[in-house]
């Protein structure tokens, strides 16, 4: 069996192989402080491991979400200067599809600069 030592990233608090140099998230080299975008605010590194971890961060076209958080819980929204707008916690999300301004988690219909659901699954 094979183990592998993790580190979090400084930035969006991410698991990484400790072997890493960069986050696969959101850039940030381990020897170049503050390379990571967006710089994530507190409120927004942690979102990430409330909602199970950050598995990715996708960019997204919203007049202020800027990019999404998809965990296995939920996901979040963060705007350009790297600002939680929101979050939304299911307890279990699949698959999030981001593409530009829209925004569906399994399915499910979200608009994507509030979070608010805009199609209710039936």
């Amino acid at each position: 069996m094979t183990t592998f030592e993790h580190i979090e990233c400084p930035n969006c608090s991410a698991t990484l192989l400790a072997s890493a140099e960069a986050c696969n998230r959101c850039g940030e080299r381990k020897d170049e402080p503050g390379t990571g975008r967006p710089r994530f605010t507190e409120a927004s590194r942690d979102a990430g491991p409330s909602l199970g971890g950050l598995l990715t961060l996708i960019p997204a076209g919203g007049v202020r979400v800027r990019y999404v958080g998809a965990c296995p819980a939920g996901a979040f929204g963060v705007d350009a200067a790297g600002e939680l707008v929101w979050t939304i916690d299911w307890g279990w999300v699949g698959r999030v599809l981001v593409d530009g301004t829209e925004l569906r988690l399994d399915g499910v219909r979200v608009e994507i600069d509030t979070g608010r659901v805009v199609d209710p699954p039936r």
